[in-house]
């Protein structure tokens, strides 16, 4: 079964044994260099903790 969502999200995959975790633009999102992270550009926030997103997706 697949998720569909309402909200339109652009998903972009981060490879870590390429070490893009640890480029910049990626540590302006999240300076520890963990995935996940989900920015939203309407409101310019950015969360990088697990639960932290999953209660923001709820």
């Amino acid at each position: 079964m697949r998720w569909k969502s309402l909200v339109p999200y652009v998903l972009n995959h981060v490879q870590i044994d390429k070490g893009e975790n640890l480029l910049p633009e990626f540590l302006r999102l999240n300076p520890h260099g963990r995935i996940p992270v989900i920015f939203d550009s309407e409101t310019n926030t950015t969360i990088f903790e697990s639960a932290a997103i999953l209660l923001c997706l709820v």
